[in-house]
Formats: structure tokens, sequence, C-alpha cells
């Protein structure tokens, strides 16, 4: 499992890279665009010059590639590439500081930009007017529109990185949350089945039936060399969970062989039915530990597996008097419910009958999933 310091790895480098390429790319339209615009205004505004709509593409093109626009651009970008910088070096501090930012930056640029645009003209030998203060405001003004649009693209941009990179380390912790609680609730099984287990073998001892104490011995320790090869919050074959059943079911047939017969019925299509491991085992535990009668009349437990419309049903059945509660004690049906909902949700649906006199029932009913 990995740490939520370790969001991301290899994958958070691919997202920056592909980050920067649609930063760049979004960039390039934007400059393009603004100069197209911008070449429009200006012609529209010089009543000497008409657009000529044949020539219109070749003409913008002309003037996008010429050397001093070329150098203008190449400041804007500049400029720009600054302010989303700065505003993703500020992704983790607060909204309403971002937004101050944004605007700042802006303006800075705005006005970085009419200097940078006054000194090229002067350089490349264009008619500029003369710099004044007055000109200064009036030109930081007029270029404030595309750096405030910018910054606000680059605000959205980041804001969105950042509201994502909180979903995606959401979802990690809430990942993790949910296997940490499915493997406690995994982890409660072994314990509890190993001290009813010693419990039974201590009794053997003390009726010196101590070849069938060994017997159980051999049998439990297979039982738990088993069970520790799957992963506690892995999805295991039906028939495998069937086989682990048959494992505990021969350890207390050892301890009742006159008091109880067992019955396993899974249909061949449905073997391969993907289901929580061990998640059978604390109802068996539950149906054996109220299910055997006091008096040493025979009892019965069969589990059984089959299709309906709503999933995959499983039903473990006896007729033992039962629990004297449906929801059971320990780690009974209480441990089932909550591992099904932390793997299902509410596709998955535990039911318990207890007909008094007939015997106890649990169905599970789980979505079929097929190795």
């Amino acid at each position: 499992m990995r740490n939520v310091d370790d969001v991301g790895g290899p994958e958070r480098t691919a997202r920056r890279h592909s980050e920067r390429w649609a930063i760049f790319s979004l960039l390039f339209v934007f400059w393009i665009s603004f100069q197209t615009v911008f070449y429009l205004y200006g012609v529209l505004r010089n009543e000497a010059v008409a657009i000529r709509p044949a020539t219109l593409i070749r003409d913008i093109l002309i003037y996008i590639a010429s050397p001093s626009e070329l150098a203008i651009v190449g400041v804007g970008v500049v400029i720009c590439l600054a302010i989303y910088a700065t505003l993703r070096r500020l992704r983790r501090c607060s909204l309403w500081s971002q937004l101050v930012v944004t605007v700042f930056g802006a303006a800075l640029g705005a006005a970085c930009f009419s200097v940078a645009v006054s000194v090229l003209c002067i350089l490349f030998g264009l008619n500029w007017p003369a710099p004044t203060l007055r000109w200064f405001a009036i030109d930081t003004v007029r270029w404030f529109a595309p750096f405030g649009l910018w910054s606000g693209v680059s605000l959205a941009v980041t804001y969105n990185t950042q509201v994502r990179e909180r979903e995606r380390r959401l979802a990690l912790l809430q990942a993790q949350t949910q296997q940490a609680h499915m493997r406690a609730l995994r982890y409660q099984v072994n314990p509890h089945l190993l001290y009813n287990t010693l419990n039974s073998i201590a009794a053997l001892i003390l009726d010196k039936q101590n070849d069938v104490a060994e017997a159980m011995v051999v049998r439990l320790s297979d039982f738990f060399r088993a069970s520790l090869s799957i992963d506690p919050h892995a999805d295991v074959d039906l028939v495998d969970e069937v086989a682990f059943q048959r494992l505990y079911l021969d350890i207390e047939q050892m301890r009742f062989p006159d008091r109880l017969s067992s019955e396993i019925d899974i249909p061949k299509d449905l073997e391969r039915a993907q289901v929580p491991s061990m998640i059978l085992q604390p109802i068996v535990e539950n149906a054996l530990k109220h299910g055997v009668h006091p008096d040493g009349s025979p009892t019965h437990l069969k589990i059984s597996a089959s299709r309906a419309a709503q999933g995959l049903v499983l039903e473990v059945a006896d007729n033992g008097p039962g629990p004297s509660t449906i929801a059971g004690t320990g780690v009974g049906l209480t441990n089932v419910r909550e591992r099904l909902l932390a793997r299902f949700g509410e596709r998955a649906v535990l039911q318990a009958e207890n007909r008094p006199g007939a015997g106890f029932t649990v169905r599970l009913t789980l979505p079929v999933v097929m190795a």
C-alpha cells in the first residue's frame, strides 16, 4: 500500500508533463489569437488601409511572423509563463490569496509589457510615441486586458489542479481506510477460530482422546497455512472458500463425530465466482456454536450456492436451535455485515432467519463476479 505522501509517483510526473504541454499549447493559441485581434483592430483604426478578404490570412501571418512582432510576442509569452509559475507555486495558499496575486500579476505584467514594447519598437526603428508617464499609464491599462485574461485562465487551471489533487488524496485516504477496515475485520476471524478450536483440543485432551486431539492440531495447522496465503482484502474463488470451510468442518466433526454432519452444494458453473476471502467462516462458526443440539441429537449443516436475479446467493443453514438473537455475538454476523458493506456497499445483502424448532439460515446475496 502506498503512503499518502506518495500520491502519484510516476503518475504525478506524467501529469506534470501533460499539464505543461497543455499550458504551452494554450499559451500559443492565446497569443496567436490576441495578435490576430490586435492586427484587425489596428487595420480597422487605420482608415487608409482596407481589409482585403482574399489576402487576410496571408497578411495576418506576415504580421505575426515579422521580427518585431515575434520579439513582442516572446516577451508576452515569458511574462505569461511567469504569472502562471507564480500562481502554481501559490496553489496551496487560500483562494483569496491567489485572487489577489492574480490581479496584481496581471497589472504588473501589463506594466512590464508596456515598457518592453516601447523599448522593442525603438530598437526596431518603428514609429512609436514618445514614452511619457501618461502614455505609460494608458498603455498599461490597454495591455491589462490580455494579461488579465491570461491570469484568470492560469488561476482556473491552477485551482482546478489543486482541487483534483485534493480529490485524489481524499480518494486514496478513503481507499486506505477501507482496506485497513476490511483487513481488521478479516483478522478478527483467525484469532476467534483459534480460540474455539484450542478449547475443543483442550476438551479432547481432558477426555483422554489424544489421537483425535493430535489429528485436530494437524487439521488446524492445514487451515491456517491455507488462510495465511490469502490477501486479507482479496477475493477468492467460491470453490476455494468452500474448501476452507471443509477444513474447519473436518476439525469440528472430529469433536462431534456422532452429532454433526455437513453437506456442501456448489453448482459447477459457480465454482469460479469471486467472494471475499473467509466470508463464510464466521457464519459456519456461529452455526456450529449455536446449532449443535445440547441434548445430543444430530445436527446437520448445509452450505449451498445458487444464482438468482439479485446475484450470487450463498446459504448456510442448520437444523439446530439457533442463537438467542439474530445478530449473534462476537465476530459473527456483525463482522460479515461490515465486511460486505466495506466491499460491496448496498449491492450486498445479509439476511438471517431463525425458525424455532426448524433451524437457522443465513443468506448472503452478492454481485456475481466471475474469475
